[in-house]
């Protein structure tokens, strides 16, 4: 029971840290459906932690098979957006991070059957802190999405481009507004 209890609470803080960490960075503006996959992880892990203290009571299990459904469809619907724009670094990263969590989950819940409960739940947990911490890692340190700065050097004034954003000239005239009394 200790492990078990051990790797939730260790789940709880690194989803909880990968989602102060994407919204930090405001990645949830490149792929708003991962922001959604985390609340709902952060808000079931916040609804276990008090399951815990009541004693797990009936109601639980159903809303965790509901929200297993819920978290699978949310997490092929951030692959598939994130396929769909896989051109931001953003959505590379989540291609594989949460497409490997998924996919490690989906091997043990199909092919662990013949394993006991507790070998599963371990591979399971597994399965979510690998893919996870290298989200952690690669999202704590992205700023690529607003890298790299292309600054030609042959045209005759100064010009900044972004992979997102229009050019922006630096040497734009400065307009005054007149007072008027």
């Amino acid at each position: 029971m200790n492990k078990i209890l051990g790797f939730w609470i260790a789940s709880s803080i690194i989803l909880f840290l990968l989602s102060l960490v994407y919204f930090q960075h405001q990645l949830h503006r490149k792929n708003a459906l991962f922001a959604w996959w985390l609340c709902l992880g952060v808000s079931m892990q916040i609804i276990s932690a008090y399951g815990l203290a009541l004693g797990y009571p009936r109601w639980m299990y159903r809303l965790w098979t509901l929200a297993d459904g819920v978290s699978y469809g949310l997490a092929i619907a951030v692959l598939v957006v994130a396929f769909a724009r896989r051109s931001c670094p953003v959505n590379q990263t989540l291609l594989y991070g949460l497409g490997a969590m998924v996919a490690f989950n989906l091997f043990v819940r199909f092919a662990g059957e013949h394993l006991s409960e507790r070998l599963q739940s371990w591979l399971v947990n597994i399965a979510f802190f690998g893919p996870a911490i290298f989200l952690l890692i690669v999202f704590s340190s992205i700023r690529m999405d607003r890298l790299p700065l292309n600054i030609p050097s042959e045209r005759p004034h100064n010009t900044v481009t972004t992979p997102c954003a229009n050019p922006v000239s630096l040497r734009q005239p400065l307009q005054v507004a007149e007072k008027r009394f």
